[in-house]
């Protein structure tokens, strides 16, 4: 089978951009409070940043500064690394690369890294500056461009904890806007950890930047609303207690990246258990049936293959995003990212897969999300839970928007 949205990439990835925006417009809570006049900008403002980053020299010298101290991170982590596992710490043994040593403790060092420059004030300042700048560009209030400048560098709870102090007071578009960007980005912690794993760096930065206007995108689309709660300045504060030193800041950043490790790995180790267990089970219900060789992939592969296929890439490339997809929305996007270097993408497909994949959008973060801002704003937490599946939808959407505006002008 030919997928003919290949022979037109850049028109397949229109008709897939515009679908997005239709599903999102089809289940919006009120059409007639929607404010195209900000919809307009913050799409101006998405396309200015994926052609800056993507097509502009300065936007190239930013990304390739951004991964040298990415790596330069993954490299001072590798010490710690060695010095702890010795050999097994090594990718030049003949074991080659393990994970669990390779990998996981990247986030440590990076989780100590954020709370000594959260200690610092370092990132608070960086989040005021965007914020202070973007919130006039794309007409969102403070508090909401505060979460989604924020979310680009935390983690789906942590940046929430920025505007906490206006959580019981947002309107539910607000409210909402900061659920979707929550779950629309991942944490910048994870940069080095994807790509020690393959994924190309320029595409996963850039991925995370254009998840701020993209989220916000669809988050004023399926909850508009021209009411906006107190716009007050924004305090922010990364963690929930400011550590009393820098030392105690280091170790309470490390405790909080060993949690994050230990679940990364359990979740790790029992979603690609789960899905190779459901492989087998497929094949073995297929095959009595007369069907070979079909697996749970390759439904979860045909269930978001319309996706896939306005990609504008070869049949079995938008199969296998496809499945990328399906996996990142069911599982999370470890569990995809672990998966993409086995499906033998080119180059534009795998630049794409990151970004259709590079987001916090699935069923269990959606869970997490609740909790955290439920544990800051308890009285909400109704609001938070009847808003849950539209939240992950639009989260989903923007990741996907992204994938198919950067297929139009690679």
């Amino acid at each position: 089978m030919i997928n003919i949205f290949a022979i037109y990439p850049a028109v397949s990835c229109i008709i897939g951009a515009l679908l997005t925006l239709l599903i999102a417009y089809a289940v919006s809570f009120d059409r007639s409070e929607i404010n195209y006049k900000n919809l307009f900008f913050i799409l101006c403002f998405e396309t200015i940043l994926a052609f800056g980053l993507l097509k502009t020299n300065i936007g190239q010298i930013l990304l390739a500064q951004i991964i040298r101290l990415t790596k330069t991170i993954g490299t001072s982590a590798h010490e710690g690394i060695v010095f702890l596992f010795g050999a097994l710490g090594s990718q030049v043994e003949p074991w080659g690369f393990i994970f669990a040593f390779h990998v996981l403790p990247i986030i440590i060092f990076f989780s100590a890294l954020v709370a000594v420059l959260s200690y610092l004030g370092i990132i608070d300042f960086c989040i005021r500056s965007i914020s202070y700048v973007l919130r006039p560009l794309l007409g969102t209030s403070s508090a909401e461009t505060a979460c989604a400048v924020a979310k680009s560098f935390l983690g789906p709870t942590e940046a929430q904890l920025v505007i906490r102090d206006y959580l019981a007071v947002m309107s539910e578009s607000e409210l909402f806007a900061v659920m979707v960007s929550s779950l629309s980005m991942m944490s910048a912690s994870l940069f080095a950890v994807y790509m020690e794993m393959g994924v190309p760096g320029s595409h996963l930065i850039a991925a995370n930047f254009m998840g701020i206007p993209g989220s916000l995108l669809f988050a004023k689309i399926i909850m508009p609303s021209q009411k906006k709660s107190h716009d007050l300045k924004v305090k922010t504060s990364v963690q929930p207690q400011k550590a009393s030193n820098l030392i105690e800041a280091i170790i309470q950043g490390t405790m909080d990246g060993l949690q994050l490790v230990l679940a990364i790995g359990a979740l790790l180790l029992s979603f690609l258990a789960l899905i190779a267990m459901l492989n087998m089970a497929f094949v073995a219900i297929g095959s009595f049936f007369g069907i070979t060789n079909f697996t749970f992939q390759d439904l979860v592969g045909y269930l978001f293959s319309p996706f896939g296929f306005l990609m504008g890439v070869p049949t079995q490339e938008a199969i296998n995003i496809s499945e990328l997809i399906g996996i990142k929305f069911l599982a999370n996007e470890m569990v995809a990212f672990a998966e993409i270097s086995g499906k033998h993408l080119s180059e534009r497909g795998l630049a794409l897969a990151t970004y259709a994949i590079c987001g916090f959008a699935n069923i269990a973060c959606v869970g997490i999300v609740i909790g955290g801002i439920s544990t800051l704003a308890p009285d909400r937490r109704s609001e938070l839970s009847a808003l849950a599946w539209y939240s992950l939808l639009a989260a989903t959407l923007s990741n996907l928007f992204s994938a198919y505006f950067v297929g139009i002008i690679l």
